[in-house]
């Protein structure tokens, strides 16, 4: 190949990412479809088996889920007792490895089966992990090619909650930060934006927590990326006070 995995990955991946932020973008920042915590709660609330159900059905995964579905999928897991803000899936090496790699060569197929079972283990323990669906994409080009059905399968599951997450803000500003409910997330969505940094900020305003990226110089020419991650916070908050 002539350029790395994750540059072939970045090129694939940015327009799909902001596409979904041009949709609402040029408009007022009310026009940004932030998470509803709230209502969200509220229907969790009502119907107990609402959540397990979309989980199940997102793992499976199923085509037809609704982008409220998977808005509730993503943002509903706070409300959840297994809940964990700081929540990681740790890369396989011989993934990790061939990521930065110009002329990447995947490890034989047996060890790929043995990395994808690792990591279907992985996600059905802990499903919301934009990480983790990265993770499956890659393992999943090696192992059965990018046109496979697989490769339809794992790329659903990340794409659409990318979709999710970016029609929560652009990041340019915290009144338009990019909602997540997963520190590990805010490093995935910017390794696949081709996004480095050099410095993170936490900033308070009004009961809501932001981080704040310094951005290394990029081809957007953004000098700052913010995220809310208020749900981290208050979870981080809560624990230390019991």
């Amino acid at each position: 190949m002539k350029k790395s995995l994750f540059l072939w990955l970045i090129f694939f991946l940015s327009p799909f990412f902001l596409k979904a932020q041009d949709d609402v973008m040029g408009t007022p920042k009310e026009a940004f479809q932030r998470p509803n915590y709230d209502t969200i709660q509220k229907m969790m609330t009502e119907n107990p088996n609402l959540y397990p159900s979309i989980e199940a059905r997102f793992l499976r995964p199923d085509f037809s889920l609704t982008e409220e579905e998977i808005n509730i999928f993503y943002y509903g897991k706070i409300f959840r007792d297994d809940y964990s803000p700081y929540h990681s899936i740790e890369w396989p090496k011989n993934i990790k490895q061939i990521l930065y790699s110009e002329n990447p060569k995947f490890p034989k197929k047996s060890l790929l089966k043995k990395e994808l079972k690792n990591i279907n283990k992985a996600l059905a323990d802990y499903p919301v992990s934009l990480e983790g669906y990265f993770i499956k994409y890659i393992i999943c080009i090696g192992l059965y090619g990018d046109t496979s059905e697989e490769v339809e399968s794992s790329m659903y599951q990340l794409l659409f909650l990318l979709r999710t997450i970016a029609r929560t803000g652009d990041g340019t500003s915290m009144g338009s930060s990019i909602h997540v409910t997963h520190v590990s997330d805010e490093h995935t969505i910017m390794r696949m934006m081709g996004f480095s940094w050099k410095k993170q900020s936490l900033l308070g305003n009004e009961g809501q927590y932001y981080d704040r990226f310094e951005l290394d110089e990029n081809e957007n020419e953004l000098e700052e990326l913010f995220f809310n991650i208020t749900p981290c916070y208050n979870a981080l908050n809560k624990l230390f006070s019991e």
